[in-house]
């Protein structure tokens, strides 16, 4: 399907203008006339309504073509969070009981996503993370950044910051449990998740940016 950026770089061509003419004419930034004709923005509405007017194009033409535009970028952050679903009902982490220990000498224990946790005792207080929260605050910026997408919600930067705080504060925990017990062990059910909640803060910072250069 023609993108967005084809289809208005073909209209400028048929009106013989250059990028600079048509900048002028829609009354918008050349480097955003640049960056949509190179498919590496996505035009506000308010944008895409000046270009076409400014070519004389069909708006609703362009909006279907807009539409199937996003529906292609919604494919990445769906992945990443059926990743992180699926990672959640993996194992996490393992480790070995210390041999001071009678009861666990020996064994293996395997923790998985979902019912899993990390703990730390400060003070006689225990500091625990439980494994499905951070699922589902990995879970949570993926569902934002698919709701951002579609241009249902707009103020999200705080919580995305929130979700990725959690899940900071777990890995720290994890580090410093594994620093004082050798034996503990990542296993790939924790590594997907962490792995994606990486490739989704990295697509949202993505449309951030392309929005701010719109």
């Amino acid at each position: 399907m023609t993108e967005i950026g084809n289809k208005i770089k073909e209209a400028r061509k048929r009106k013989a203008i250059s990028q600079e003419e048509l900048a002028e004419l829609a009354h918008v930034n050349l480097r955003t006339i640049q960056r949509i004709e190179n498919n590496e923005s996505n035009p506000r509405a308010k944008t895409l309504r000046l270009i076409s007017d400014a070519l004389d194009l069909d708006m609703l033409e362009i909006e279907i073509v807009e539409s199937q535009t996003d529906k292609k970028h919604l494919i990445l952050p769906t992945i990443f969070v059926l990743i992180v679903i699926i990672s959640s009902f993996l194992g996490w982490f393992s480790f070995k009981a210390n041999s001071g220990s009678s009861q666990l000498h020996g064994r293996v224990i395997t923790t998985t996503g979902w019912d899993g946790s990390v703990s730390i005792i400060i003070n006689y207080h225990t500091i625990r993370i439980h494994n499905w929260l951070v699922s589902i605050c990995s879970i949570s910026i993926g569902g934002i950044l698919i709701l951002t997408h579609l241009k249902i919600i707009k103020k999200h930067l705080k919580f995305i910051i929130g979700q990725l705080i959690v899940i900071l504060i777990y890995v720290l925990l994890y580090i410093y449990v594994s620093m004082n017990y050798n034996s503990i062990s990542l296993k790939y059910g924790l590594f997907l998740v962490l792995s994606s909640t990486i490739g989704l803060t990295v697509l949202y910072k993505k449309i951030k940016n392309e929005r701010a250069s719109n």
